[in-house]
This record gives C-alpha cells, sequence and structure tokens, in this order.
C-alpha cells in the first residue's frame, strides 16, 4: 500500500502521541492509532501487522525504561507472556476470517469499554479481595491478548486497569504491561509473517510508525515514575471514551 509523504509524517506524529500515553499510564497505542488509521482507509490487516511490529520495539524499549524505574514485576510479564500466545492467536484468526463490519464493531466496543474501565479503576476501586495474587491475571491476559489479535489494540487499557482492579502496584502494573505486550506483539507478527500477511522486511507505514513510537518510550516512563498519572489517565479515559462513541457512529454512519 503506497501512503503519501503528509500521511507519513500524519501517522509518524500520531504514533509518539500514542505511545506516549500508552508507555506512560500502560495503554492506548494500538486502542487509539488503529481506529485513526482506519479513518484514513487503511485497511486492517496492513495496520495490525504495523502496530505489532512497532510494538515489539516499544515493548522492549519501554519495558527496559520501566526496569530501570523498577516498575516491572516479572511474574506478571512471564504468565502474559505464556498465556499470551493463546489469545493473540484466536484472536488474529478470528480477524482474518470475519466480514469486516464484525471486527470494526468489536474494535469500537473495546474502546469503549476500555475507557470505561480505565475511569472505573481512578479510584482504586477493586474487584477481588484480599491481596494481589497472579491467577487472577489468566482471564485477564487472556482477554487483553485475544483484544490485540483481532483488532491491534486493547490490550494496554484492558491489562493496566484490569491489574489495579486485581490490586497490582500501579506503576508496575503500567511497566508489566508495557513488557509483556511487547512479547505478545512479537508472537503476533510472526503469526502474520507465516500466514503471508506480513514481511519482516519493514515498509515506510511500519518504519514511520515504530520509530515515532520509539521516540515516546523513555519520556514516557519518566512521566509513570516521577509525575504520577492520575491526571493523564482520566483525560485519557475521556478520549477513549469519545473514540469508541466516534467509532460506532462512523460504523453505522450516523453522520
Amino acid at each position: 500500500m503506497n501512503l503519501g509523504l503528509e500521511l507519513l509524517i500524519f501517522l509518524f506524529v500520531m504514533a509518539f502521541i500514542c505511545e506516549l500515553i500508552d508507555t506512560s499510564i500502560g495503554g492506548g497505542y494500538g486502542t487509539i492509532l488503529t481506529p485513526v488509521a482506519i479513518s484514513i482507509e487503511i485497511p486492517l490487516v496492513v495496520i495490525i501487522p504495523a502496530i505489532l511490529f512497532s510494538e515489539i520495539c516499544t515493548g522492549f524499549g519501554g519495558g527496559l525504561c520501566h526496569h530501570k524505574f523498577k516498575n516491572v514485576d516479572f511474574k506478571v510479564v512471564g504468565l502474559d507472556f505464556l498465556l499470551g500466545f493463546v489469545g493473540i492467536t484466536s484472536g488474529i484468526l478470528t480477524g482474518i476470517s470475519i466480514p469486516p463490519f464484525w471486527w470494526r464493531f468489536w474494535i469500537a466496543t473495546i474502546v469503549l469499554g476500555c475507557g470505561i474501565l480505565m475511569l472505573f479503576t481512578l479510584k482504586e476501586r477493586y474487584i477481588v479481595k484480599g491481596e494481589f495474587r497472579l491467577r487472577n491475571d489468566i482471564p485477564l491476559t487472556i482477554v487483553c491478548s485475544f483484544n490485540k489479535g483481532i483488532s491491534g489494540g486493547g490490550y494496554g487499557p484492558v491489562s493496566t486497569a484490569g491489574l489495579i482492579a486485581i490490586k497490582a502496584n500501579p506503576k508496575k502494573a503500567v511497566g508489566s504491561t508495557i513488557l509483556s505486550e511487547g512479547l505478545v506483539c512479537f508472537i503476533g507478527f510472526a503469526i502474520f509473517v507465516l500466514l503471508g500477511k506480513a514481511s519482516w522486511q519493514l515498509n515506510p507505514l511500519t518504519f514511520c510508525i515504530t520509530i515515532g513510537a520509539l521516540l515516546a518510550t523513555y519520556p514516557a516512563a519518566w512521566i509513570t515514575a516521577k509525575l504520577g498519572a492520575y491526571k493523564l489517565k482520566a483525560l485519557v479515559a475521556v478520549l477513549i471514551i469519545f473514540l469508541g462513541i466516534w467509532s460506532f457512529i462512523k460504523l453505522f454512519k450516523l453522520v
């Protein structure tokens, strides 16, 4: 797919902004970037592998930055990697075999749900009793990785908000999600390559969003460690809710 220079620059800037949000609060990159790309008529089968590849790079880069600031729980990362294979494989196989309306409907639903879940967990509301238990993360990581495979987004917001809701340390929820998402995206991109839907050779779209996203990883990790994320998370939650509503409006052609 040939994209003009202006469009590539736009996607570069969007990737930087989305990754700044994603790495600082633990989600939002693919959740925001996928609907934006679809709105400018980039096919899902094109944008998802590009997003997956860029998040392999940012996942490792952002994960290392968060590790420097002691924001990573490697037990969570290990579990997410092991179970993520099941979820993202199921998501990819579902996404390439269903009509466009239904994956667009799923994306809109996930985006709206992510925003609502982020708002729900702003004031440390919990859905479990007692202390954090790793086993409570099992259904969460399967759902997150399935979202990633079918839509390119919906991993970070659900994982971060979900981990906080089951009483994980908020900063470790962010850092662990960033690193585990990179590992899961590696699995997903490899599946696209095996299916003949993507190549390890970078195209201009993948290159632009990868570089744009990588430039945001360190400042975003610093934001998480030093500034706190309550106001930023609230702003992004509202933004994602509006994006979900807008996705439904576009899907049903209400305007």
